[in-house]
């Protein structure tokens, strides 16, 4: 597959080289899956406001879109070159506060889930050679998963598909090396 380099300023989302494909791919995905979400839940989100609505909606692109680009080569290979980036990256991923605040009320589920999905991730990057990496990031993101599963009838669906990818995110796909070398 044919590579290009990323531009400076999507280095932090894609790493500095990946292939066109992957590119238009994680775009495309992060589009789509939002639209379909979206269309899914308008009747809950049609009781937003407009703002918060619009804000919703880039938080969905933003963690859709995260899931599959932080599996790809480039973010991988991006983010493996340092420690202190994969800190930062971690650090900063607190969406499900984001969303307590723009949707009001449930303060604790949304608590739970960044406490869960910030430790969790910690966790999988400090053990970042352990070939058991993989099988602990999958194991503790359905343990995540399930979690969610339990603010089901307390919160809206596309709070619950934003929070499940989050943790799919968070717990799975950022802080695993996903192309370790085998052992």
């Amino acid at each position: 597959m044919e590579k290009m380099k990323v531009p400076k300023s999507l280095h932090e989302l894609m790493g500095k080289e990946t292939t066109k494909f992957e590119f238009m791919y994680i775009l495309g995905f992060a589009i789509a899956s939002t639209l379909v979400i979206a269309w899914i839940a308008r009747t809950e989100l049609d009781v937003l406001i407009i703002w918060k609505a619009i804000f919703m909606i880039i938080l969905m692109i933003d963690i859709f879109g995260g899931v599959i680009a932080n599996l790809s080569y480039g973010t991988n290979e991006h983010y493996s070159q340092s420690n202190k980036r994969r800190i930062i990256f971690i650090s900063i991923h607190v969406q499900p506060l984001l969303m307590m605040l723009i949707s009001g009320g449930h303060n604790i589920p949304f608590v739970i889930i960044w406490i869960f999905a910030v430790v969790s991730a910690f966790l999988i990057n400090a053990i970042r050679e352990n070939p058991a990496q993989r099988v602990i990031g999958l194991s503790l993101s359905i343990v995540g998963l399930f979690m969610v599963s339990q603010f089901a009838n307390e919160l809206p669906f596309y709070i619950i598909a934003m929070l499940s990818m989050y943790i799919i995110k968070v717990v799975f796909s950022f802080p695993v090396n996903h192309y370790r070398k085998a052992v």
